[in-house]
C-alpha cells in the first residue's frame, strides 16, 4: 500500500498542479497519518495554500491536537512529500465530526467491545458521557489493559 500510494503521489507530481488533487491526496495523508482514533474523531474539510485544515469537536481537541501539529505535519510530509503541507489549523466544528463519531460508535456497539460494556453503555442517557465511556474502554481493549 505504502509503495502503490508513493507512485500515485510521484506520478500526479509530473502533471499540472491541480488544486482539488492536492486536496484529495492530503485527505487521504490525513487518514493514514492520523490513526485510528483521531480519524474518526476530526474530518479534513479543506486543503490550500500549504495548509490542511481539519474539523474538531472542541476546544480540547484543537489544543491537544495544536501541540501534536509538527509531528503530524512531518508524518503527513513524509507520506505526500516534504513542504507539501506547512501548517494544521483545527477548527472547532462538532456537525463536521459529527458523522464520523457516529459511526466509530457503530462499530464498536457491533464487537470491539464486549457484549457487557455495549449493556453498560446503553445504560447512560447522557450521549457525551456514553461517548467517553466507550471511549476509554475502547482504548483499554486495544492496549491489552
Amino acid at each position: 500500500m505504502e509503495q502503490l500510494f508513493g507512485a500515485l503521489s510521484d506520478v500526479l507530481a509530473g502533471l499540472e498542479p491541480s488544486g482539488e488533487t492536492d486536496e484529495a491526496l492530503a485527505f487521504i495523508a490525513w487518514g493514514r497519518c492520523a490513526g485510528e482514533q483521531l480519524k474518526t474523531r476530526t474530518k479534513p474539510i479543506e486543503f490550500f495554500e500549504k495548509r490542511l485544515v481539519v474539523a474538531v469537536k472542541d476546544l480540547t481537541w484543537r489544543r491537544n491536537l495544536e501541540e501534536l501539529s509538527p509531528q503530524l505535519v512531518a508524518k503527513l510530509n513524509a507520506v505526500l512529500g516534504e513542504g507539501k503541507v506547512r501548517f494544521i489549523e483545527f477548527r472547532i466544528e462538532p456537525s463536521a465530526v459529527q458523522e464520523q463519531v457516529k459511526t466509530a460508535f457503530d462499530v464498536r456497539q457491533r464487537g470491539d467491545v464486549s457484549p457487557s460494556i455495549s449493556a453498560a453503555a446503553e445504560s447512560i442517557s447522557d450521549p457525551s458521557l456514553r461517548e467517553k465511556f466507550l471511549d476509554a474502554a475502547s482504548i483499554c481493549i486495544d492496549s491489552g489493559s
